[in-house]
């Protein structure tokens, strides 16, 4: 179903029942394969959520973008448009995996993983 833009609108969502609280280290990892689809600068597939009562914030990371072939994490910051990092290309029909080790301190900070190699490290987001 066409939404918002988008050409297609499906997925499966996992939520979490609890947030993440202040000045904690967090680590997320997950396996992921693409089969088909994807093709545009609007597709997302996984990102984090916050919320503040009154305002939208919009997602402080998530990763989109399978335009030409390739997948990039955006970076929500303090102000202006997210910071985009290119992952690489995205070999369809081949697990990756994914590692986000992140930070909720008033300096934010996340590293990322794929498949069990430092992608980047240390990469400022705005909570």
């Amino acid at each position: 179903m066409k939404r918002h833009g988008v050409p297609y609108w499906e997925r499966a969502e996992v939520k979490q029942e609890t947030v993440f609280k202040r000045n904690k280290k967090y680590s997320l990892e997950f396996e992921v394969r693409f089969v088909r689809g994807f093709q545009g600068g609007r597709e997302t597939f996984f990102q984090i959520h916050q919320y503040t009562k009154g305002c939208s914030v919009g997602p402080p990371l998530m990763f989109k973008e399978f335009s030409q072939g390739f997948l990039g994490l955006f970076l929500k910051q303090p102000e202006g448009l997210p910071v985009r990092h290119i992952v690489g290309p995205l070999d369809i029909g081949e697990w990756i995996r994914f590692k986000l080790v992140f930070n909720t301190s008033e300096d934010p900070r996340v590293t990322l993983y794929k498949n069990q190699k430092v992608h980047f490290e240390g990469q400022p987001f705005h909570i």
